[in-house]
């Protein structure tokens, strides 16, 4: 119940913005909490806290417009292997904010995205009539 209220409210949030502003990347606290004051809404301190999706999240501190140019221009730079790995972490990323607000996680994220990214060198087997490498003797 706590985390579909909370859905709930970021919906308020984002439609009392306009399109292209929301309430500030990390602000979304803050606009909580004027929100349920300004509706006289009871709530626990604990409940003033981000709403636990990353679409909705950003949606609701970036602004709607800038939330879909940057889910398009991400998902045009991804490649194959990196998108199967994102949709992979989606499940998560629907349901917590953990990504987005915490320092390491994201940087967590960023890593191995980006080791994903990196090509892997070429190997090439040895031919079948290559010489073995001389082995060096110990003195």
């Amino acid at each position: 119940p706590e985390r579909l209220n909370s859905v709930q409210w970021a919906n308020e949030i984002i439609q009392g913005n306009n399109f292209w502003q929301g309430s500030g990347v990390g602000h979304y606290p803050i606009a909580l909490k004027n929100y349920l004051d300004s509706h006289s809404m009871n709530y626990q301190p604990w409940q003033i806290d981000f709403v636990h999706s990353v679409p909705i999240l950003l949606a609701a501190e970036w602004g709607i417009v800038t939330t879909l140019l940057l889910f398009i221009a991400f998902t045009t730079l991804l490649n194959k292997k990196t998108s199967l790995l994102l949709l992979a972490l989606t499940p998560i990323l629907l349901t917590d904010h953990y990504f987005v607000t915490q320092l390491s996680p994201a940087l967590f994220l960023l890593l191995t995205l980006s080791l994903h990214l990196q090509a892997a060198p070429p190997v090439s087997p040895p031919h079948a009539n290559a010489a073995p490498l001389p082995v060096k003797q110990p003195e």
